[in-house]
């Protein structure tokens, strides 16, 4: 059954609107498409809800699951972020408004005090951040990276881990460090550590190669079988910020890897929890 639980739209930093979003996974054959607006953040950052935006994305949302009753299953979610150094912003503005899921992510490292960049923004920002942050040192910015990772799985409260290996979006041709290493393993071997019997599903996210920043999704190979060895469940994501990346195309690209990794089911989410289901 195709479904995916990664999905933004105009309300934050996608490109189309959740009628438009909707229809493009209906015509692609879905039959679970979730929507993850990035939750509002303390720190600066144009691409997630403030929290007076939660209620209308919503309400959006449900308008659209509404329009599809019975024939796709449409579920309101947030992307929330593990701000380091701070953890999970409250939801004291917005915890009145339904939510059926929550997907665990990390984008931030820390500069200094209170300063942050994103590891998935910009190549230029991201460069200045490493210098300014790490001292030029990829490695010890991913060596945070998977500790704070750690962090926001420990704390939990949400379904779906998001992109687990996302600070290697920036690492083309190893420019940064050595993701087959077996220190930079052990970092995020960690974080499989910290899932094992969560009941967290991790996505297998294909947004890195539909908007062509990777050559393979998230997490890699190595990172996927260690999760697999320790029996964690898996969902694919789009991380849809736009229409085309519905195409059920990439959605190949992430079941391909996960086949290679010994997957054999897929975890599936519904408003009545999670199920399984075959690999397809």
């Amino acid at each position: 059954m195709l479904a995916t639980y990664h999905a933004h739209t105009t309300y934050c930093d996608g490109r189309d609107t959740p009628d438009a979003m909707a229809d493009a996974a209906f015509a692609a054959g879905y039959r679970v498409l979730g929507f993850s607006a990035h939750a509002p953040v303390p720190v600066p950052s144009p691409g997630n809800l403030s929290p007076d935006r939660v209620a209308p994305y919503a309400a959006a949302v449900r308008a659209a699951a509404a329009r599809y009753k019975g024939r796709m299953e449409i579920l309101t979610g947030l992307e929330i972020e593990w701000v380091p150094g701070l953890g999970i912003p409250p939801e004291d503005g917005y915890a009145a408004v339904p939510i059926d899921y929550r997907i665990g992510s990390l984008h931030f490292a820390r500069l200094s005090g209170d300063s942050f960049f994103s590891v998935d923004g910009p190549a230029e920002s991201f460069r200045e951040g490493v210098r300014a942050g790490y001292g030029g040192d990829g490695t010890l910015l991913y060596r945070d990276y998977y500790r704070e990772l750690g962090g926001l799985v420990r704390t939990g409260g949400f379904q779906i881990l998001g992109h687990l290996d996302i600070v290697k979006m920036h690492n083309k041709d190893g420019r940064w460090f050595d993701e087959g290493s077996r220190e930079y393993l052990s970092a995020a071997f960690e974080v499989a550590e910290a899932l094992t019997g969560t009941r967290i599903a991790v996505e297998v996210n294909t947004g890195g190669p539909a908007r062509g920043k990777t050559s393979e999704p998230y997490p890699s190979l190595p990172i996927l079988r260690e999760l697999r060895r320790r029996g964690i469940p898996i969902v694919i994501g789009a991380d849809a910020h736009t229409a085309a990346h519905l195409d059920p195309h990439w959605r190949r690209i992430g079941l391909d890897l996960a086949r290679e990794a010994g997957y054999r089911e897929l975890a599936v989410l519904g408003r009545n929890g999670w199920t399984t289901g075959p690999l397809e």
